[in-house]
């Protein structure tokens, strides 16, 4: 966990580094009165930098247009500075790599040619990180071209910026723990004497680093010699890099409950803004996390875990993966196809020739008649894998296209309400009903994404549970305390008749995920006042567990599908939940992975019942099969 709070900080430095010296408001209103083109193409830089972060589309128009006011004039140094930023953008804030290297490309090709150091230094740490991040190209490269030109260009910004990626690259990427140490201190002395702020940050990625090898000691010696110069911080980074850094000095000084203190403070003075920053939850919830694992309170650790964050990082780590695995399946699948292609034209041209001379060359022939069966086999075997990659874009899109537009839909709703709230076009009534909608509308796609999670992990490498004795009554109160706020919205009771001694046999984990999914879909379809029953027992050996809804049913033909990937969304609800029907085919793969199974009982207009069953005696689990590594569907 230290490793991996000190490694995002110095990622993130440089966006924190961004600042707000002057509001939106203000450079509005410098741009308005600007005449010279060099102060219009400086205002629109830092419009586009101020807006970026929460509004990245506003913040690279603006950047554009100061690259398009430095090209009319012919500006090198300001155009080199608005390709940079853009590229700065794509690479932290929209997470788009081709567009990033595209800008950074640019951007030294015009500084190479003006001989501007400064932003030539810039691009190449830039590069650097963008090619550890994606493990292509040579980062060292990068990253001594950088630190060259940061050297020529003799500012401590830049010089320090380089160090920092040198930083992180050994630490992330390479594990090169004194490579990490020994340019972590570079980067405290650059700074030291020009911004005690970025300085005071360094010095606790380096607090972090010790503890992380196992110096406790030389944390705790050099955290107090931090402390010493807390007093001279400026908090020119805005309240909240210094109350992160603050709640840090605390933890590595084994201080707790101060930085417990200050943590829950950012939280609650972050909650209480008009639009609350999630980043700046995501993070105050991060370190929180790490002073109650220091503790040792594990119930606190768990608690504020912003599981949402993680799950939405992981899944556009893996998309970017799994996109490029498949681009690089298909390349190699062609060019290999079209190389025994054209092995097959050249070994036919040597049968006809054989055929001439087959009394001399008898032997030949025999040769070249198994080496045509070994090409023909290995054609075969390529025509397919085509097969099997056509079949999984079609998987691909058959999901896509299920998941668009409940995904598309909350997330264009709360642009466009951020948007409006920030045009002042919202009153307060308006603002306060628009927010619990998208706040409705989000729920139901953090409900979709830990669905789609699952399912995706299934096809990624199987489930193999890690089946236990588990006592049923907690685990299910876990679950309806999770799902209360639904049921309530709805006016719908759920209770349990489960004796308080009932145990099942089943991985923990895997009980949890079907429980919510069976608990849900029958929230879903029951009218508001209706009732979910749920109950479990063991007979004869068997442990069986299930949930009983007073809802509107469903007809036979429609049972028999129910567990299949659906070709179109799945029936909205009864308040009008939409839904892709993943979860249910979810929960059959989790029932058979424990050696289980799951029946359905429906009747329309009356409420439906779902049974798992399972075998109370450990026996050979069944894995449910992961789909080949450059196969994965999505």
């Amino acid at each position: 966990m230290r490793q991996l709070l000190c490694l995002i900080v110095l990622l993130l430095l440089p966006v924190w580094l961004w600042g707000q010296p002057v509001s939106i408001s203000r450079l509005k209103q410098q741009l308005a009165q600007a005449t010279a083109d060099t102060t219009r193409s400086r205002l629109l830089y830092e419009l586009g930098k101020q807006y970026a972060n929460q509004h990245p589309d506003s913040g690279l128009y603006f950047l554009n247009q100061s690259l398009a006011v430095s090209r009319q004039r012919n500006d090198a140094s300001g155009m080199a500075r608005a390709l940079y930023q853009i590229g700065f953008t794509h690479h932290f804030i929209t997470r788009e790599e081709a567009k990033t290297i595209e800008s950074l490309n640019q951007s030294i090709r015009i500084a190479a040619a003006s001989n501007d150091d400064y932003h030539l230094a810039s691009c190449y740490q830039l590069l650097a990180l963008s090619a550890a991040k994606m493990r292509v190209g040579n980062n060292k490269e990068f990253l001594a071209k950088a630190l060259y030109h940061a050297q020529q260009a003799k500012h401590w910004r830049v010089l320090t910026e380089v160090y920092a990626a040198y930083f992180s690259i050994y630490l992330s990427f390479d594990g090169n723990y004194p490579g990490a140490e020994k340019a972590i201190r570079q980067v405290m002395a650059t700074c030291y004497q020009h911004d005690i702020d970025y300085w005071f940050t360094a010095a606790l990625d380096y607090c972090d680093l010790l503890e992380s090898k196992g110096e406790h000691q030389q944390s705790l010696a050099f955290a107090q010699t931090v402390a010493r110069e807390a007093p001279r911080l400026r908090k020119i980074y805005g309240e909240f890099v210094y109350t992160c850094d603050l709640g840090r000095l605390y933890i590595n000084l084994a201080q707790h409950k101060k930085a417990e203190r200050i943590m829950m403070a950012g939280i609650a003075s972050e909650n209480r803004r008009a639009r609350p920053d999630s980043l700046h939850l995501y993070y105050y919830y991060r370190y929180l996390t790490d002073a109650y694992v220091r503790q040792k309170d594990w119930s606190k650790a768990y608690e504020f875990t912003n599981q949402f964050n993680t799950i939405q990082l992981w899944l556009q780590r893996k998309r970017q993966a799994n996109d490029a695995k498949l681009q690089m399946t298909e390349q190699k699948a062609a060019f290999d196809l079209g190389k025994k292609e054209k092995e097959i034209q050249q070994q036919r041209v040597y049968l006809l020739g054989a055929l001439l001379f087959a009394g001399l060359l008898g032997t030949f022939l025999i040769v070249l008649f198994r080496n045509r069966q070994r090409i023909n086999r290995q054609k075969a075997e390529l025509t397919q894998l085509n097969q099997n990659l056509t079949a999984l874009n079609a998987t691909k899109n058959k999901l896509f296209a299920l998941l668009s537009h409940d995904l598309r839909a909350p997330v264009d709703n709360l642009k466009s309400y951020l948007m409006l709230h920030d045009w002042g076009a919202l009153t307060p009534v308006e603002f306060d009903r628009s927010a619990r909608s998208v706040s409705a509308r989000l729920e139901q796609v953090q409900i979709l994404l830990d669905n789609l999670l699952h399912w995706a992990m299934s096809q990624l490498s199987g489930f193999l549970p890690n089946v236990k004795r588990v006592a049923v009554v907690p685990l299910i109160e876990t679950e309806i305390r999770a799902l209360q706020s639904v049921a309530d919205s709805k006016g719908i009771h759920i209770q349990q008749a489960i004796r308080p001694d009932q145990h099942l046999l089943v991985d923990p984990d895997h009980l949890g995920i079907m429980v919510r999914n069976l608990v849900q879909n029958a929230l879903k379809f029951t009218q508001p006042g209706g009732t979910i029953t749920i109950c479990s027992e063991t007979r004869e050996g068997v442990g069986t567990f299930s949930v009983t809804d007073t809802g509107i049913g469903m007809a036979p033909q429609k049972v028999a599908a129910l567990f299949q990937l659906p070709d179109r969304a799945s029936e909205p609800g009864t308040a009008n939940e939409p839904g892709t029907g993943l979860g249910l085919v979810l929960v059959r793969e989790l029932a058979e992975a424990n050696g289980g199974q799951i029946e359905v009982v429906s009747t329309p207009g009356k409420g439906t019942t779902f049974t798992l069953t399972f075998a109370q005696q450990k026996a050979p689990l069944k894995k449910v099969p992961a789909m080949p590594e450059a196969y994965i569907p999505l």
